[in-house]
């Protein structure tokens, strides 16, 4: 038995049913943004997210209070998870950031900012290491300046033993090996 093919027709595909497609497809997208532009959940979903996002960035802010180290906002603490709370109740009456990161420094004192103020005497937190580090280099520069300036001792009444020379010191042998290295290398 042999298999049967059916006869393909040599017919041009109507442009009716071509363009017919392309208004459907055309039409179905435009329905699709439509909806997803008119949908209140979308929009109230991207409000969440907004709000959740500003809250981890406030939470991020404050240190908290019974973890060594940690955020508030990745803190698994009880108080952390009740700070989170209270950032988000204040973020929904309309509180700006700077508003309620001042509630927690008001409730638990500046401790709570895992990064101080740099004003007031807390300046000196900031300012300390790089002044101390302005005047580690500039004493590192000040012994490289005296250590370049000691090249030779003169010879004063109180040192009046003659130091003998390299030439004296170093044996016949060697001496000539440092004068090749020298020729060699220096010119």
């Amino acid at each position: 038995m042999t298999k049967r093919s059916l006869p393909l027709s040599n017919q041009p595909v109507p442009w009716v049913t071509i363009g017919l497609l392309a208004l459907l497809i055309l039409g179905l997208t435009l329905a699709g943004v439509a909806l997803v532009r008119d949908n209140p959940e979308a929009s109230t979903t991207s409000a969440i997210v907004a709000l959740d996002q500003q809250m981890i960035r406030i939470a991020e802010q404050l240190q908290c209070p019974v973890c060594e180290g940690q955020s508030v906002a990745f803190s698994n603490s009880q108080l952390a998870t009740e700070m989170r709370r209270t950032i988000e109740d204040k973020l929904a009456e309309g509180k700006n950031d700077a508003a309620i990161i001042q509630y927690f420094v008001d409730r638990y004192g500046i401790k709570i900012l895992r990064e101080p103020p740099r004003t007031g005497l807390l300046a000196w937190l900031w300012i300390t290491p790089v002044l101390g580090f302005v005047l580690a280099l500039l004493g590192l520069l000040w012994k490289l300046r005296q250590m370049s300036g000691r090249t030779s001792v003169p010879a004063t009444a109180d040192n009046t033993e003659e130091t003998p020379a390299d030439s004296e010191i170093l044996d016949p042998a060697l001496r000539h090996l440092v004068a090749q290295y020298d020729k060699d290398f220096l010119g």
